[in-house]
C-alpha cells in the first residue's frame, strides 16, 4: 500500500527465495502460485514474472500459477478442508487410552499436525 513500509509481492519471493541455496531458489521459481483479489490485476503474472527473473540465473524456468478464482480460493481450500476433517473425524484425536499408554507430550502423526521442519539460514 501506498506510505506503508511494507515488502510487496515481488519483495516477499525474494525474501523468500534468498533463504535458500540456488538448487531449491530454482525449484520453488517453477512453483509460484498466487490467489487473493490483487491477482486479478491484470499483467500481474508478467511483472512478478520479469522480476523473478531477474533474481535468479537468466535461463532459469520460472512458472507463475494464477488462481483460477482467486476471490474465494480460501474459502474454497477450508470448505475442502473441513470436510476431509469431517469424514476423518476420529483421525484427529487421542484415545484415552493412547493418552494413558504414551503420555501427555505424544502428538498424533495425522494431516494437520505441524512437524518441525528448520528454516534454512
Amino acid at each position: 500500500m501506498i506510505g506503508l513500509d511494507v515488502a510487496g509481492i515481488s519483495e516477499s519471493i525474494e525474501i523468500v527465495l534468498k533463504r535458500f541455496d540456488l538448487s531449491t531458489q530454482l525449484n520453488l521459481a517453477q512453483n509460484i502460485f498466487v490467489t487473493g483479489g490483487v491477482s486479478k490485476f491484470p499483467f500481474l503474472k508478467n511483472r512478478i514474472e520479469n522480476d523473478v527473473r531477474m533474481m535468479l540465473p537468466s535461463n532459469s524456468k520460472i512458472n507463475i500459477v494464477i488462481a483460477s478464482d482467486p476471490s474465494i480460493d480460501g474459502w474454497s481450500g477450508a470448505s475442502a478442508l473441513s470436510d476431509y476433517f469431517v469424514k476423518n473425524f476420529d483421525d484427529f484425536f487421542i484415545t484415552k487410552q493412547m493418552y494413558s499408554e504414551m503420555g501427555k507430550d505424544y502428538l498424533r502423526d495425522h494431516i494437520f499436525s505441524n512437524p518441525f521442519v528448520p528454516t534454512p539460514e
